[in-house]
């Protein structure tokens, strides 16, 4: 009779595992589905901000900011982009 009644226990407890596996992928799913735009923006700025031309632009902008005597906008840009390119290279890392 125990036999039985742990027999019946284990099937059960298999089924409910099997059942929490099943909605647990299906959730899984459609996260991944929700996050999949998120994962393309993400690879499209990251190719944006790889571009040497993007690059060469930038620094080409801060070099004529601080020869018209922009010089805190200069030390400014040069800070925004000092910071822009870790947040990348953070980013890139993951």
């Amino acid at each position: 009779m125990q036999d039985q009644n742990a027999s019946t226990r284990r099937a059960n407890l298999q089924a409910r595992c099997e059942a929490q596996r099943l909605t647990l992928a299906e959730q899984t799913a459609a996260i991944e589905q929700r996050l999949h735009g998120t994962d393309a923006v993400l690879g499209s700025v990251r190719k944006v901000l790889s571009s040497s031309t993007i690059l060469a632009g930038s620094l080409a902008l801060l070099l004529t900011a601080g020869r018209s005597g922009w010089g805190s906008t200069l030390s400014r840009g040069v800070a925004l982009f000092t910071t822009a390119r870790r947040v990348y290279q953070v980013f890139r890392r993951k």
